[in-house]
């Protein structure tokens, strides 16, 4: 496959396609400094949207591939960012020491804290009426996966009981698919978060929601990091209101999209399920025990 049509591309000497990840767009790296994202299911319109957003954190110094160009390549439209060379954490954490995870979370907190710092107009939608109408949409089909399980039908009793925490929440500019794999580090520093495909204004405190499923079983240590990196130190106890809310709610949707979509990964998810109930004693601790665990243990900035 040849992209001499693309004019941003027409002196390109290099091309190699990279076949892992998630998403089905396809994805070429150009002369190792630009990465080609070709889409099969989103519009020009929805592009136009996330290269704005892009563009704005950008502009306040967010670590994050920018957008150079987007257009239409047969068919289908195309966007052309910088390439950050690398790998991601999911890759390097397992051979880092148990500090030098840690420190790559701060690094990757505070990263996190510069994409959010953004400055945006506020969405008319309010946070809480979207999510409201998700929690309540998921419900029944949660509650029939485990209507012989008293302990996770109590999951989505204490969802009900705290959405009122999501009244008046702000709204960023947020990565939305933040986990180990969208983290890039080059000889083990920090180069930045990418797959930005996802962007989106959302509440700030809930980039995090995965992090029970996704980053823990990669390394605690990181996790802990990248809470405190983020934090400046100190973690808000409205933090960790939230952030067990949006664990929670997450336990909700991931068991439906398991069981209706990702049927292959329906083991996996529910070790994850699993996990997060016992971190947060069934959501009766104020603080997960693999955070205050690890300070307990001495780790700090």
């Amino acid at each position: 496959m040849t992209f001499d049509s693309i004019s941003f591309l027409n002196e390109y000497k290099t091309a190699h396609k990279i076949n892992k990840g998630f998403s089905h767009d396809e994805k070429w790296v150009i002369d190792d400094r630009y990465l080609l994202r070709i889409f099969g299911d989103v519009s020009s319109e929805q592009l136009e949207e996330q290269a704005l957003l892009i563009q704005k954190a950008v502009n306040n110094g967010a670590s994050i591939p920018n957008v150079h160009e987007l257009g239409m390549y047969q068919s289908k439209p195309y966007m052309i960012l910088d390439y950050l060379q690398g790998k991601n954490a999911e890759e390097v954490l397992p051979v880092m020491s148990g500090q030098e995870q840690y420190q790559a979370g701060l690094d990757t907190g505070r990263g996190l804290q510069k994409l959010h710092a953004s400055p945006v107009d506020q969405p008319v939608a309010s946070w809480e009426s979207k999510w409201n109408k998700r929690v309540y949409r998921l419900a029944p089909d949660f509650e029939s996966i485990f209507k012989n399980s008293p302990r996770h039908l109590k999951v989505l009793d204490f969802i009900y009981d705290q959405l009122y925490l999501m009244k008046d929440r702000p709204q960023r500019i947020q990565h939305y698919d933040f986990h180990p794999s969208n983290v890039i580090f080059n000889n083990n520093r920090f180069e930045g978060i990418i797959d930005m495909q996802k962007i989106k204004l959302a509440d700030p405190y809930h980039e995090l929601y995965k992090t029970e499923y996704f980053t823990l079983p990669i390394s605690v240590s990181f996790a802990r990091g990248i809470f405190d990196g983020y934090h400046d130190g100190s973690v808000p106890a409205d933090f960790w209101k939230l952030h067990r809310l949006y664990a929670a709610i997450h336990i909700v949707s991931a068991e439906v999209w398991a069981h209706n979509v990702a049927i292959d990964q329906k083991e996996t998810f529910r070790r994850y399920t699993e996990r997060t109930l016992n971190e947060w004693d069934d959501f009766q601790l104020d603080i997960p025990k693999w955070y205050t665990a690890g300070h307990s243990e001495g780790e700090n900035i």
